[in-house]
């Protein structure tokens, strides 16, 4: 499971608003194949991972960090896509919280493929906490801040060029603005 949370991560910032979802197919301990959710609108992680294990994964374990889905949206259900590969078993870190796409380990159990839910349930939670939040708590929005502030004069070296400025005393900050950390030349200016 800890591997198919790494994978996920290969999605950000190109699979919203849908999830951060990765899969991994076992026979036994091998790994066989691997798959992640690489954007909005493409396949989803289990359908990568299983076109990656073509036959391998008949009898297998499909490994995925979110409930397979059970409607059609942009794609089919990748319940039908676990049921034909003749996949197993799967565990499933979480259940989707989704009101349209949840219910996969129903149709899955119904099918006769063995489901577990729970491993690494946190880590899994807080991979996909935005995602998350917004399908429980719809009237409010997720907001995220962090607490840590870079103030040595080598993270604004590394700030400022990444950037692109040549003076490392300046560096773009969240809000947009330029920003000198020496505040007595800007004092100086104003007089």
């Amino acid at each position: 499971m800890r591997h198919a949370l790494e994978l996920a991560w290969r999605g950000w910032g190109r699979v919203s608003p849908n999830p951060l979802v990765g899969a991994v197919v076992l026979r036994g301990d091998e790994t066989v194949a691997e798959g992640w959710h690489a954007e909005y609108g493409g396949p989803h992680a289990e359908l990568a991972a299983l076109y990656a294990a073509g036959e391998k994964a008949r009898g297998a374990t499909l490994v995925v960090s979110l409930e397979p889905c059970a409607h059609h949206g942009k794609t089919p259900p990748c319940t039908d896509a676990i049921r034909a590969a003749g996949v197993r078993r799967v565990v499933a870190a979480v259940r989707d919280p989704d009101a349209e796409a949840r219910g996969g380990v129903e149709v899955l159990k119904r099918a006769g493929i063995e489901t577990q839910i729970g491993p690494l349930t946190e880590e899994a939670a807080a991979l996909n906490a935005p995602f998350l939040f917004t399908r429980q708590q719809t009237d409010r929005p997720f907001v995220a801040s962090s607490s840590r502030r870079r103030s040595t004069a080598a993270s604004r070296t590394r700030a400022a060029a990444r950037n692109g400025s040549p003076d490392p005393r300046r560096a773009i900050t969240s809000t947009g603005c330029a920003r000198d950390s020496t505040r007595s030349r800007w004092a100086a200016r104003r007089r």
